[in-house]
């Protein structure tokens, strides 16, 4: 009997760990699930402002090649 109470006692401790565990990882994973979303959110950025720094790059190029153009005609 006093054998059967120590297993018992074994597997509940055992269970009560793994609980404790679960808790654990579940935290973990929202935390990496926020920490994903905010990586998301500066690639997005990142590339909104990429777009505005290649169209600002069109732009000079365009001028450069205007003034080239005025520069040969004089």
């Amino acid at each position: 009997m006093v054998h059967e109470s120590n297993k018992l006692q074994e597997i509940h401790e055992g269970v009560t760990n793994l609980q404790n565990k679960k808790m654990i990882m579940e935290q973990k994973k929202i935390r990496l699930n926020e920490s994903y979303r905010n990586f998301e959110r500066e690639i997005d950025e990142i590339r909104i402002n990429l777009k505005g720094l290649q169209q600002e790059m069109n732009k000079l190029n365009d001028r450069i090649a205007d003034n080239s153009d005025k520069k040969q005609k004089l």
